[in-house]
Order: structure tokens, then C-alpha cells, then sequence
């Protein structure tokens, strides 16, 4: 029975299946180094790419992570960016920078186990996102799969691990399962309470200082049996 044949029958249906955007479903560390390729090349950067990239990623991260007061995700883009152009003595101004940096978001990639394994999940699970964006750079980014909703951190005013991100999801979808990808993300998803999927990314990594996920994929296109398996705990 599909999530909305359960709800006309007034049963119980399974969670809804939220999936993080940056990590989970899209390759940001490689659409980044190719967004800032031609940046790089203009200003005669010396230092590669990918180094700038790291930086720039660690001090935006940081500043998820400590914010007290919500302000917009390209406010802390730029400001992140303004702190990796200091430190690594970068050329060009880092607003510029920052904003030709996100002109590039619709180029992304996804991984290529997306569309298949979002669109099995979504067979018997309502499907959403949940992430740290505004509205407006999820609505240019290629998912791989039409979400039809999502829950970002303009409008729960809030940046993972913050409970209150997944508190407003929660709040919006009922009992719901989370695809994480990054350590920030099943740390925070686990210790609000959430089940977690962790989706090994390359590069990524368990915190060990944090709960572990429930359970874990390789390959999204495994998640409904993992899901099953879920279930029948």
C-alpha cells in the first residue's frame, strides 16, 4: 500500500524518508572545484583548487554550526569565503567569489545512484529533503529526483546539527526516517531522536564522539531493503 492509499484508509502509514541535499544526493565538493575552476583561473591562483574548496567547506561548516542567530546560507557563503580568501591570500574581492561561486549550483552533480534509489524509496515512503540552503538555491539545484517537499534552514531558521531543523521536520512529516551523509548530520539527526541512514559518501566519516546511524548504505538504489529491514525491528 502506498504512503497515500494508508492515509484515504486512515491507517498508520510507514515514516516519510527526509534526505540531505549537499552531501547525501549531490557531489558539492566536486561541482565546487569546477564552479570556482574558471575563478581560480582568472585570478591566477596558485594554490589547487580542491585546497580552496576545504577551506572554504571547513569554515562554512563551522560557522553552521555556531550560529546563534539565523542569517541567510549566501550571508554565510560570503562570509566563509571572505575568511578562505584571508587565509590562503587569495586574489579578488570574496563576495564576488562567494556569488560566482553559487551561480554554479544548478551544475552540481548528483550521484549517480540517485534518481533510481530516491524513486524506489518514494514506491512505498512520502519523500522529502532536509537541508542547510535557502529556498531559492534548493529550487535551482538538480536533485536528481522531483521532491515534492522540503524542509531547508531559512525556513526552520535553523543549521544542522541544531535539533530544531529536524524538529521542524519532524513537525511537517510525522515519524520519518533520515539519509544523512556527512558526520555533522547523523550526529545531529541521532541525537534528535531521529532514525538515521547514513549514505557512505567518499570522503566522508562517522563522528565518533556521536551516536551511529541505525543503519547503512554503499548505494541509495539498496535503501528500500534497508528500509524493510527497518521495519521489521
Amino acid at each position: 500500500m502506498t504512503p497515500a492509499a494508508d492515509a484515504q484508509a486512515g491507517t498508520p502509514g510507514p515514516p516519510a524518508i527526509t534526505f540531505d541535499v549537499y552531501t547525501a544526493l549531490i557531489d558539492s565538493r566536486r561541482g565546487m572545484i569546477d564552479g570556482l575552476g574558471p575563478v581560480a583561473d582568472a585570478h591566477g591562483w596558485s594554490l589547487d583548487v580542491g585546497t580552496v574548496v576545504d577551506h572554504f567547506d571547513a569554515a562554512s561548516k563551522r560557522r553552521q554550526r555556531e550560529i546563534t542567530d539565523w542569517i541567510p546560507f549566501r550571508r554565510i557563503v560570503s562570509d566563509a569565503m571572505a575568511e578562505t580568501s584571508a587565509a590562503l591570500d587569495l586574489s579578488g574581492d570574496a563576495d564576488d567569489i562567494a556569488t560566482a561561486l553559487l551561480a554554479t549550483i544548478h551544475e552540481w552533480p548528483h550521484y549517480e545512484d540517485v534518481p533510481d534509489g530516491v524513486a524506489a524509496a518514494a514506491a512505498t515512503h512520502d519523500v522529502a529533503v532536509l537541508t542547510n540552503t535557502d529556498d531559492d538555491l534548493l529550487a535551482r539545484t538538480r536533485t536528481g529526483y522531483a521532491f515534492p517537499d522540503g524542509v531547508t534552514s531559512e525556513q526552520a531558521r535553523a543549521y544542522k546539527p541544531h535539533p530544531g531543523i529536524y524538529r521542524v521536520a519532524r513537525e511537517r512529516f510525522g515519524p520519518l526516517v533520515h539519509v544523512a551523509g556527512s558526520a555533522r548530520d547523523v550526529r545531529g539527526a541521532g541525537e534528535a531522536g531521529l532514525t538515521v541512514v547514513r549514505v557512505a559518501r567518499p570522503g566522508q566519516r562517522v563522528d565518533p564522539n556521536g551516536p551511529a546511524p541505525d543503519a547503512e548504505v554503499a548505494d541509495l538504489r539498496d535503501l528500500p531493503g534497508v528500509l524493510a529491514g527497518l521495519a521489521a525491528r
